[in-house]
């Protein structure tokens, strides 16, 4: 359960470092598109939305394991992206298992 939250820490850095992008350049982070990186993003700002079904998906069909690399960054706070909510993303999206980083 915590390999899991702290990987989708990761998915919340990702998130910000997707929106610098431009939207013409299509790429993969973890087996994540931008777009789906993108439809999690509501569910681990501040005042958190329920995850959506594609963010739910993505999630589940993603490599949680390659976002350890990212677990310790200082951006999640930097961009309003609070960790309580992004450590309890995999859980309220129905997961179980995740990586052991």
């Amino acid at each position: 359960m915590a390999s899991s939250k702290m990987a989708l820490m990761a998915v919340a850095m990702v998130l910000v470092a997707a929106s610098f992008e431009s939207a013409a350049t299509a790429y993969e982070v973890c087996k994540m598109t931008r777009k789906e990186l993108w439809s999690c993003s509501p569910a681990v700002r501040r005042s958190p939305a329920r995850p959506t079904r594609e963010c739910c998906v993505a999630l589940r069909d993603s490599d949680l394991k390659c976002f350890c690399k990212y677990r310790y960054s200082p951006l999640l706070s930097v961009f309003g992206i609070e960790r309580k909510h992004a450590d309890t993303l995999p859980v309220r999206c129905g997961l179980t298992a995740g990586p052991v980083c």
